[in-house]
């Protein structure tokens, strides 16, 4: 039986002295108060017992530098679920692994022994079941398993868009699930956990679930515990109560028989009442104070809330930031922002701040671990999170880790940077898969390697070619970008210049590299935006939408290009939803669908066939010009690789179109 000796320690009832810990097969067996150390014990100088995580998506933490950059006027959360998505779509589950390990080790030193795993990244990236329907779910197992964390999770059961059970959007087909799938994504989950580890479900909010679904699914739970996003946004709120006349928390209250097993994440917006009776209820308020103030989702009302006797507990959500203490200083400074006040979550009984929330924090864990609850706490006590008195170095014991700090910190560090790569599509992220050695080709030699430098244009220029990167977006530093990858800023010049020869960013003195617009790269025959073209003739364009319709797997528009009162052009253009999702909800009403496409997804070749002919009766009616009047017809294919992306069929009116194009001679 291994011992740890402690000069302080943060106990149930308070700070104690000279404390030894007697630990058998990972689990604390004993606690002994003011007594001496003995030979063989490990000694340290305090000691806080560890938080649980009490909501995470761990995969998020691959994209935490890819939403900080300024969009829209507007942007919200909203915008920000818009990258997610995109970010997903490239995720495998040897991705979800690496990532998740690299964020689960990120916890456990900042101070978090368990995670709950908020997990709704079941099908693949186009929005088919895996063979094994836990295959992303047993990579966060793996994950957990290889970083020591303990490990509740909650797999997610995600049906619909909106409140009312609206159809979802292309971007969620990797959440969905329908009843009778979810219950067999349950019991593979299951049968994959350790031994220690706590299981649940989370129904995703109700946004995607509907009443009757709820209903049907929470028996799943078993006596484990049940979390669900409510009351993030005031949008949500909105939804709620146009749907059924109560906002979420109301209507959960209401309908569901929420009590201690529950954890309503966020309960950012509540009322008076709501507030009052969510304390009353027994459920925990699952706040992650760092998101929601990256997000701004809104202020939580912990003031009144712990005066009501509410529970708390605090999660990293996004990962944007991990950091425990982090978390709950953001909590005390929204309150203190918010009513412009010092010092609000302190109390008569412990008036130490910190002190206090830290406290609040693990009193859910000790409540559910009296009721026999396998919440976040789970059924053992996890290691022990200790500091340095001299150097006030934080330290972690790993359960499945015992090597030093200085080599697992390494090791994180080196995990770190590949993640970091994979996240920006510099290289794929770590896994033990990778490591394998690769068999030779038939020829029995190994393929030449890329150079440094053109490693790193390939990524860039594969982002740039696939559209994760769209034009006018702004490149990563030469410093970062050397950082990143390891090598010399000159390596990283020597990329990005070579990008810039072949059109594919722009490179602004003081500003830094921007993707370029798709107009700049060179082709025979160049074919403008109609806006842009008309524009820079000093009128002004304007797009009437005649029609538009969902086809199969097509999205068919017909509209008219003006030139002020004039109609210069008539457009029918078909868009492929496999290539485009998000087209399939776009309404095109107000932007032609050539502009949109051009800032929403690049080509990379493309087919034009122009002839002239004589205007039909409908067209020449259209165009204002007479029957058979002779006008210039353009039609045009794009692809992205091999993927159709759009065909389109224009009528120019022969009398204010000029087609210029421009040729050099070979260069090969």
């Amino acid at each position: 039986m291994a011992a740890l000796w402690f000069e302080q320690v943060l106990l149930p009832d308070g700070w104690a002295q000279n404390v030894r810990v007697s630990v058998e097969a990972g689990r604390i067996d004993r606690v002994e108060t003011g007594v001496a150390t003995q030979p063989g014990d490990e000694r340290h100088a305090i000691v806080l017992p560890g938080l649980a995580n009490l909501h995470c998506h761990g995969f998020q933490r691959g994209m935490a530098s890819l939403s900080e950059f300024r969009g829209a006027p507007d942007d919200d959360f909203w915008s920000w679920r818009d990258i997610m998505y995109r970010f997903l779509d490239r995720l495998t589950p040897e991705d979800v692994a690496a990532i998740n390990a690299l964020a689960f080790v990120e916890m456990m030193e900042s101070g978090f022994t368990r995670v709950a795993e908020f997990h709704y990244l079941h099908n693949d990236a186009d929005g088919r079941r895996y063979a094994d329907p836990a295959e992303t779910a047993g990579a966060v197992i793996a994950a957990a398993e290889e970083s020591g964390i303990g490990l509740t999770l909650l797999p997610v059961f995600y049906a619909h868009g909106d409140f009312g059970g609206a159809p979802p959007a292309p971007g969620q087909r990797r959440f969905l699930s329908d009843i009778d799938g979810f219950a067999t994504l349950v019991e593979a989950s299951r049968s994959k956990l350790p031994a220690d580890a706590g299981f649940g479900i989370a129904p995703h909010s109700l946004r995607a679930v509907t009443a009757g679904e709820l209903a049907a699914i929470l028996p799943l739970a078993g006596d484990g515990p049940i979390h669900i996003h409510a009351a993030e946004q005031m949008r949500e709120v909105d939804a709620s109560l146009k749907w059924s006349g109560q906002r979420p928390v109301e209507w959960l209250l209401n309908n569901a028989d929420v009590d201690a097993r529950w954890c309503l994440v966020h309960a950012t917006h509540l009322t008076d009442d709501e507030c009052d009776r969510l304390a009353a209820s027994g459920a925990v308020a699952g706040l992650c104070p760092v998101t929601e103030a990256n997000l701004g989702d809104g202020i939580f009302p912990a003031t009144r809330y712990l005066a009501a006797g509410g529970a708390i507990g605090i999660g990293t959500d996004s990962n944007i930031l991990i950091d425990a203490a982090g978390e709950l200083r953001a909590l005390e400074y929204s309150q203190r922002l918010r009513d412009r006040r010092r010092a609000m979550l302190g109390s008569e009984a412990v008036r130490s701040i910190g002190e206090r929330l830290f406290r609040e924090a693990l009193v859910e864990r000790r409540a559910r671990h009296r009721r026999g609850h396998r919440n976040c706490s789970g059924p053992a006590c996890r290691p022990l999170h200790t500091g340095d008195r001299r150097h006030r170095l934080r330290r972690c014991r790993y359960k499945h880790d015992p090597r030093p700090l200085g080599l697992r910190r390494a090791r994180k560090l080196r995990r770190l940077r590949l993640a970091r790569r994979a996240q920006m599509g510099f290289g794929r992220a770590p896994c033990r898969a990778r490591r394998r050695r690769r068999a030779l080709p038939p020829h029995g030699r190994r393929p030449a390697r890329m150079s440094f430098d053109a490693r790193i244009r390939a990524a860039i220029e594969g982002d740039i070619r696939s559209g994760t990167l769209r034009p006018g977006d702004k490149l990563p530093s030469e410093h970062e970008l050397a950082a990143l990858h390891g090598c010399a800023r000159a390596t990283v010049s020597k990329a990005m210049a070579a990008l810039h020869r072949a059109g594919l960013i722009e490179r602004r003195r003081k500003a830094g590299s921007f993707v370029a617009d798709q107009h700049v790269h060179s082709a025979v025959l160049e074919v403008p935006d109609l806006a842009q073209l008309i524009e820079a003739r000093g009128h002004v364009y304007r797009w009437q939408l005649l029609s538009r319709e969902l086809a199969g797997t097509e999205v068919r528009i017909r509209g008219l290009h003006c030139e002020g009162d004039t109609v210069i052009a008539i457009e029918t253009r078909s868009i492929v939803v496999e290539t485009v999702p998000d087209a399939a909800t776009e309404r095109f009403d107000d932007v032609a669908p050539g502009t949109w496409l051009l800032a929403h997804i690049p080509w990379t070749s493309a087919r034009h066939r122009i002839r002239a002919a004589g205007a039909s009766a409908e067209e020449a009616h259209a165009l204002g010009i007479a029957e058979n009047t002779a006008c210039l017809i353009l039609e045009r294919s794009t692809w992205r690789g091999e993927a159709a992306v759009t065909t389109v069929r224009q009528i120019f009116r022969g009398d204010m179109f000029d087609m210029v194009a421009h040729f050099e001679p070979s260069r090969g």
